[in-house]
């Protein structure tokens, strides 16, 4: 594997959950704030109308109806409301978003150019070790191969007929067949059935990216007992 410069390590000693400093995107700023509003909207909506709220929380939180999903806006106004929407839209409206100052010094921006590079050519792996907090940097080929010798061992793994997504296709049915069947026999509540399979008081899927399942993907840890002082 090709030295890494000092460089690199001194960036990673930040932390891989480190984030350097960017502009403000305009639109995602206009849409983050659009989406606040939104969920404001419906808080004051269920607030004024509680007979029309379905999704009480159990546990008693609240604010948990802040967290309405989905696209519209209710029919509703208020005055503090109508303020808060204004203030709001106009700070918007005249935002003029600055360059943040660089938090990251010369020698670390170097170090984080060299690693992205490798990064993104396929050349190196960089993961946190699952013992100890320690940053792990190995090449590419080997963690492939290391992926690839365990994901086909039939010891460990067997090979579906299915492809990928016909396999999560069809967990996503068993799931929600089980689910279904467990609410109707009240061995769990309307608001776990929701939780578990994502699915509204009809039994129909609930839309909203949070209740919609993502694609597996293989995340490797490699072990690390004990680091020795090279």
């Amino acid at each position: 594997m090709e030295e890494v410069p000092d460089s690199v390590y001194i960036f990673l000693s930040k932390g891989l959950g480190y984030v350097p400093s960017q502009k403000v995107d305009f639109q995602d700023l206009k849409y983050d704030t659009t989406e606040f509003i939104r969920k404001l909207e419906w808080k004051a909506f269920f607030k004024a109308n509680p007979e029309l709220q379905t999704n009480s929380d159990p546990s008693g939180n609240l604010h948990r109806d802040i967290k309405v999903s989905g696209y519209t806006h209710p029919n509703f106004t208020s005055p503090l409301l109508d303020e808060v929407k204004t203030k709001l839209f106009g700070w918007i409206a005249n935002h003029t978003a600055s360059t943040p100052k660089q938090n990251l010094s010369p020698l670390e921006f170097r170090g984080r150019k060299w690693l992205m590079d490798k990064i993104r050519n396929k050349e190196l792996f960089v993961t946190k070790a699952d013992k100890g907090g320690a940053i792990l940097i190995m090449n590419f080929a080997d963690v492939e191969a290391a992926i690839e010798n365990e994901l086909f061992d039939t010891n460990k793994f067997e090979k579906l007929d299915r492809n990928a997504e016909q396999q999560l296709n069809h967990v996503k049915h068993e799931v929600k067949s089980l689910t279904i069947h467990l609410a109707q026999r009240k061995l769990i509540t309307e608001h776990d059935k929701t939780l578990i399979a994502g699915l509204n008081s009809n039994n129909r899927p609930k839309l909203a990216p949070e209740y919609q399942p993502e694609s597996p993907y293989a995340y490797p840890l490699f072990k690390v007992h004990k680091l020795s002082s090279e």
